[in-house]
């Protein structure tokens, strides 16, 4: 009889909680880790808006005239770039080659080709990929091609560490993680009280009503 009821409860209702507790632990990662990522690309893709609004401005006698006063104009932005700090800032040409970059160097080590290609195949030709650099450093990449004519530069790419926004990932992943633990572990604990609460006295009933068929009429229950 325990062991039936002790099943039921396995097959039931933690069988329930647990997936409750799993589906929505499942959930809750996936939006934490959409909103984090999502908003560092945004950050990045709002730049973007600002560097390319300021190329409308550039003309010329010719076409020829204003895509190079685009090009001369996007290098100053990559030498006078003043968040060093927190970017990488970075001319690619049409091939996704590095033409220019705020760190005076070539970028190696922390270039890939994927925020390049999937602005290619974007329809807003906006690109965004995250991925381990040489030095082991996770990093997000996004990269925008050049909406006007600008010489050689077909695409801008800002590249950030993302170090210190996945270790505020984990915490809170950590957090949530003792709280699933929390929930389960109250539910594991308070059912088997359930069940025991049950058992015990249908044991009890069980024994009784076992001497009583055996002739021992003296048998009482408690009250």
């Amino acid at each position: 009889m325990k062991s039936g009821i002790t099943t039921r409860w396995l097959r039931g209702s933690l069988l329930i909680t647990v997936i409750t507790v799993v589906m929505a632990e499942s959930l809750f990662l996936y939006l934490l880790t959409q909103n984090y990522y999502g908003s560092v690309r945004q950050s990045m893709v709002t730049r973007f808006s600002s560097m390319t609004g300021q190329l409308q401005m550039y003309s010329g006698d010719t076409n020829e005239d204003a895509s190079q006063s685009r090009s001369l104009a996007l290098r100053r932005m990559v030498e006078q770039f003043s968040e060093k700090d927190k970017y990488e800032f970075i001319l690619l040409d049409a091939y996704g080659s590095v033409i220019a970059a705020s760190s005076g160097t070539s970028a190696e080590g922390i270039v890939s080709t994927a925020d390049f290609t999937a602005a290619q195949k974007s329809a807003d030709g906006i690109g965004s990929a995250n991925y381990t650099t040489s030095t082991g450093e996770r990093v997000m990449a996004v990269c925008q091609l050049v909406p006007y004519a600008s010489g050689d530069v077909a695409a801008l790419r800002l590249v950030t560490s993302l170090t210190l926004v996945e270790s505020q990932m984990w915490q809170v992943v950590n957090w949530s993680l003792l709280v699933v633990i929390a929930i389960l572990s109250f539910s594991v604990f308070s059912g088997l009280y359930f069940v025991r609460s049950i058992v015990t006295p249908l044991g009890a009933m069980e024994k009784a009503a076992a001497s009583i068929a055996q002739g021992d009429l003296e048998v009482r229950l408690p009250a």
